[in-house]
């Protein structure tokens, strides 16, 4: 078997392809620069046809990395899962001695302790794959911009228009219940009042992290997170970290699109939103943590 070994972007396999078909009787293009976990699995499939004896120990070694790379995606994606969540749901209490609390300082310190949280994740992430002792630097620029930055909402979160549509459609389902429940003698007045109370409070939640709140004399607190767009950029954060990690080369850093954006299923969307929405006030049960890992597990 012959291996056609990409280093460059130029492309000569029909070339190779027939200057090598008269000495090998499989001829296999493979790019290590730009492999997959699948395409590594390709590749040994094709050599178990150099020699048939060798066909069940490769059968063998290809079920391990199959079960073993599943079970990597599992483990990453439900430490995602409650990585975010325990995010979104995070609340900071302080003293101050001030007749007037300096809000703006919390609001940095909170920001912080955020940030401090993601790397936490990340670290979490690395030690799953193996990487807790390498000294990874991110050299994808995306990353580099911090959580709150106009960078990291435009390249990790979803636009105002269509977290407001979310919002709206998410409470307008919750107000057709009660159009339901009296048997539309309502006239749909839940589904519309639903609808405009969602829009309003998101309208007023977009770009505001979060409410704080003078608990009393000489307490103060800020959390959990308001901006439902928050949630979508943790999310998509987390997922282009650990795909950095999980799947791609040196060379393709840097290159993947958000994994979750506007041209999302609509679908999906709305049931990421409503999940960020119980991760907020922190009531993500153990049935609704699942459905979240299961949805982060199909996007690694």
């Amino acid at each position: 078997m012959a291996i056609l070994n990409y280093i460059t972007d130029d492309d000569y396999t029909k070339e190779w392809q027939a200057a090598l078909r008269q000495y090998f009787s499989i001829i296999k293009p493979f790019n290590p620069l730009k492999a997959s976990f699948n395409d590594h699995i390709d590749l040994l499939r094709a050599l178990s046809h150099i020699a048939p004896e060798w066909s069940s120990d490769i059968s063998k070694t290809i079920g391990f990395l199959q079960k073993y790379h599943q079970k990597q995606k599992e483990q990453i994606a439900k430490t995602i899962a409650k990585g975010v969540c325990e995010i979104l749901s995070f609340k900071m209490r302080e003293s101050y001695r001030l007749s007037t609390p300096n809000e703006e300082k919390l609001l940095q310190r909170y920001k912080v302790a955020i940030e401090k949280k993601e790397k936490t994740l990340f670290k979490k992430i690395q030690t799953l794959l193996g990487f807790e002792d390498l000294d990874i630097r991110v050299e994808t620029s995306k990353l580099n911009y911090s959580i709150f930055s106009k960078e990291s909402q435009e390249l990790f979160g979803l636009s105002r228009e269509k977290i407001l549509l979310l919002a709206t459609l998410g409470t307008a389902a919750t107000g057709g219940a009660i159009d339901l429940a009296v048997g539309g003698h309502s006239l749909l007045l839940g589904s519309i009042i639903g609808a405009t109370v969602g829009f309003l409070g998101a309208n007023y939640g977009y770009g505001k992290l979060s409410d704080i709140t003078i608990i009393n004399s000489n307490t103060i607190e800020i959390g959990p997170i308001k901006d439902p767009n928050i949630g979508f950029i943790l999310l998509n954060r987390a997922l282009e970290f650990s795909r950095l990690l999980l799947h791609t080369t040196h060379a393709q850093r840097g290159e993947k699109q958000a994994v979750i954006s506007d041209e999302s299923s609509l679908k999906e969307l709305k049931s990421l939103s409503s999940l960020h929405k119980k991760c907020q006030k922190n009531s993500l049960d153990k049935e609704s943590l699942q459905k979240y890992t299961q949805l982060i597990e199909e996007l690694l």
